[in-house]
C-alpha cells in the first residue's frame, strides 16, 4: 500500500493533491506464472498536483504513469513462462476519471493527441510474447 500527498502554492493560492493505492503480487512457488494487479485512487485539485508512479508492465513498455484527474486506476498483470525461452505477458489497464457536475453538457475526453477518446473511461491491452534464441 502507498500513498502520497502534495500541495502546489501559486499566487497565494494553495492546491492539493492525493493518491492512494494498492499492490498485489502472487507468484507461487515452483509454477510458471506470475499475478500482479493494482487499483489506485486519485484526488487532485488541479493538473499542477499530478503524481507520478510506476507500474509493472511487460519488457521494454514505459512503466511511468501520470495521475492528472480525479479517479480510479487499476491494472491486472499476468506473466506465464512455459520455458526459460518463452515468456508471456498479458496486462488490462483501465482508466474512469469522475466527471464534476458541471460538465454534465460539455463533450468529455481522455487521454491527449493520438491517444485521445471521447468519454470518461479508457482501457489498455498489451501482450507481449518474448522467444530466446540460444
Amino acid at each position: 500500500t502507498r500513498a502520497e500527498w502534495n500541495t502546489f502554492l501559486n499566487n497565494n493560492t494553495n492546491s492539493h493533491g492525493s493518491l492512494i493505492f494498492q499492490d498485489v503480487r502472487y507468484k507461487p512457488f515452483a509454477k510458471p506464472f506470475q499475478l500482479i494487479g493494482r487499483i489506485a485512487w486519485t484526488n487532485l485539485d488541479n493538473f499542477e498536483n499530478r503524481i507520478y508512479a510506476f507500474e509493472n508492465v511487460p519488457l521494454y513498455d514505459y512503466p511511468l504513469y501520470v495521475h492528472t484527474r480525479n479517479g480510479l486506476r487499476s491494472y491486472f498483470m499476468i506473466r506465464y513462462m512455459p520455458s526459460k525461452q518463452l515468456n508471456f505477458w498479458l496486462r488490462v489497464a483501465h482508466n474512469e476519471d469522475q466527471i464534476p457536475l458541471t460538465a454534465l453538457n460539455q463533450e468529455v475526453s481522455i487521454g491527449s493527441g493520438l491517444e485521445e477518446r471521447s468519454g470518461n473511461s479508457q482501457q489498455t491491452i498489451t501482450l507481449q510474447i518474448r522467444y530466446l534464441f540460444k
